[in-house]
């Protein structure tokens, strides 16, 4: 099993990060190779991306879910993999992004790329586009938190 975390400080409120983090369906814009992310119910998400030009889809469960603090996942089919998005407000308007991820190469070119830390970059550069995206947007585009976790 490998395992990455990588933080990132955004200048938003704590709110409209977590917000953005539960508008699942938007994280192709910041989450390169990331092709679709489909809502099934409330615990449940399909995900299609391109891994080294390769198509692959799998089925996340949403297994936690804190309130502007935190969003922790598992695999339930495809690549084996679990995590969290942890978010702490560092003022009122800054806050601390942690992305973790747990993967388990299931394959010699999956091992080989873990072994290249592919998974660290990538994990790095997703929260440094998601950085970009959060501090270009104006705040008033993301609709309430309640519109988008079925709590």
């Amino acid at each position: 099993m490998s395992t990455t975390i990588k933080s990132i400080e955004v200048d938003v409120p704590i709110s409209t990060a977590f917000r953005a983090w539960t508008r699942f369906e938007e994280m192709p814009r910041f989450m390169r190779g990331v092709t679709a992310v489909k809502r099934l119910d409330d615990r449940h998400l399909h995900w299609q991306a391109q891994i080294i030009g390769v198509n692959r889809a799998w089925v996340l469960e949403i297994t936690e879910m804190a309130r502007e603090r935190k969003i922790e996942w598992r695999s339930c089919s495809g690549p084996k993999n679990h995590g969290a998005i942890v978010l702490e407000a560092l003022s009122t308007v800054d806050t601390r992004v942690t992305m973790e991820v747990h993967y388990d190469p299931a394959s010699f070119v999956q091992e080989l790329t873990d072994s290249l830390g592919l998974l660290s970059r990538w994990v790095e550069r997703s929260l440094m586009r998601f950085k970009d995206m959060m501090e270009q947007a104006p705040l008033g585009r993301l609709p309430p938190a309640e519109e988008l976790v079925g709590q």
